[in-house]
């Protein structure tokens, strides 16, 4: 049964125990059958270890057993015991974000196609790590990390970035909060479509251009009511 091999890793995620060296030796040997098994088989069985407890021992296993090879080679680059600044993590697509932003890799959607995964969780790994290196990036400006925040994946974009900055998260908190207020939420943005139809400005790619720009000026703090938005639509659609 060849699929044995990828659970063995599995357990030990799971349980905590070390694996037999006996047991480790033979995978390495017949490392290169795990290709006969089913695709489906095979990430059912990823999906369960990287949503275990004991994530790093059974990712370790998984490496040195040479199965890596055969279904994430990506994660030979990847600093595992690093894994532990992340704390808990939610779910198994946090988890593969996080080895895949450890091993500075950009292909999880490839890797995820492959081992045929939800569309869902290919699109949330990439949220989630778009989140994270987002609001890692000194360029990025404080509209987009406002974007980053105010999504529906924003506790696991910032437990991510939290594992690599964890002295920033209270920055980015208190941030978000002078935007959000008591609601929590990204406020409505003080301009839409219609104001701009009134003030002239036709539908179409600029109006859609002016209403970020103007939003992004919002989330900034540069905007604190319609009437400065309003006067600003001037200044932007004569640059």
């Amino acid at each position: 049964d060849k699929l044995r091999m990828l659970r063995a890793p599995r357990f030990v995620a799971q349980l905590g125990f070390s694996l037999d060296s006996a047991s480790l030796k033979a995978i390495q040997k017949h490392q290169a059958a795990i290709v006969k098994v089913s695709t489906e088989r095979v990430f059912s069985e990823m999906r369960r270890m990287l949503g275990s407890s004991f994530l790093i021992e059974g990712l370790k296993v998984f490496r040195e057993s040479g199965l890596f090879s055969e279904v994430w080679p990506e994660i030979e680059t990847a600093n595992l015991d690093r894994l532990d600044s992340f704390g808990q993590l939610a779910d198994w697509e946090s988890a593969f974000a996080a080895v895949m932003l450890l091993a500075d890799k950009n292909n999880s959607d490839l890797i995820l196609r492959a081992w045929k995964a939800p569309r869902d969780s290919v699109r949330r790994v990439q949220t989630l790590m778009d989140g994270c290196k987002s609001l890692l990036n000194p360029a990025t400006t404080r509209a987009s990390r406002m974007r980053v925040l105010g999504a529906d994946e924003f506790a696991g974009a910032l437990q991510l970035a939290q594992g690599f900055a964890p002295g920033k998260i209270e920055g980015w908190i208190r941030e978000f909060l002078e935007v959000a207020g008591e609601s929590g939420k990204l406020p409505q943005p003080l301009v839409n479509g219609q104001d701009l139809i009134d003030v002239g400005v036709k539908p179409g790619a600029e109006m859609g251009n002016i209403l970020r720009e103007i939003y992004d000026q919002q989330l900034e703090g540069k905007l604190k009511n319609k009437e400065e938005a309003l006067a600003e639509i001037g200044v932007v659609q004569r640059s």
